[in-house]
């Protein structure tokens, strides 16, 4: 079970065992009472979360050291040393079968957990193989060499074939050009010719 040793102060051999959660100060309904002017009423608490005890100061007035450092909040380790006021406290804790601990005695701080060790039964982590997929040939882009061209067939491209009169228009085109100058040929020659032939008309009925 673990406790608080005073080992300076007013209080000093007295111990004060821990629950799941105690409050040291100056006041009549703390669970770790100290006679010590120095120390506020409600000046620090000590509570258990999990496995292990935490200290966490109350916004005291002269605040709450540990291991000679300020601390606002931080873990407890056995043989901890807690400083409020004039008031010095060690946490200690009775291992089952070995008794109470002397308040004198020292004692090398250590976790109230200790880390077991890697055990060579334990299984080990399996190592996770990520393979990377190669990407596949897309059927419908096929990229293919004629005559020297590259050439590059798209899945949008359109499948409509042009009509037979596109065909002809584009295979036929010059001749329709060459067509269409001849009769505006002929034409712009008829009208030159009604032109001069009426022109002759008028001047002979003079």
């Amino acid at each position: 079970m673990p406790f608080l040793t005073v080992l300076e102060g007013k209080n000093r051999g007295e111990r004060f065992p821990l629950t799941e959660r105690v409050v040291i100060g100056r006041d009549d309904r703390a669970e770790v009472k100290l006679d010590d002017a120095a120390i506020s009423r409600r000046h620090a608490r000590v509570y258990r979360s999990g496995d292990r005890y935490f200290v966490v100061d109350l916004r005291s007035s002269n605040g709450t050291q540990l291991n000679g450092e300020t601390v606002q909040s931080h873990p407890l380790r056995v043989g901890d040393l807690i400083r409020v006021g004039e008031s010095l406290l060690r946490f200690e804790l009775d291992e089952a079968g070995s008794g109470s601990t002397s308040a004198g005695a020292t004692r090398p701080a250590r976790p109230l957990v200790q880390p077991r060790a890697d055990s060579a039964l334990s299984p080990r982590p399996e190592t996770l193989t990520v393979t990377t997929p190669t990407p596949s040939r897309d059927p419908d882009k096929e990229v293919v060499e004629e005559r020297g061209e590259l050439l590059q067939f798209s899945p949008y491209k359109s499948s409509r074939k042009p009509s037979i009169l596109g065909e002809d228009l584009v295979q036929r085109g010059p001749v329709f050009v060459v067509a269409a100058v001849v009769i505006l040929a002929g034409v712009l020659a008829g009208l030159a010719w009604g032109i001069y032939k009426l022109t002759l008309l008028m001047m002979g009925a003079q």
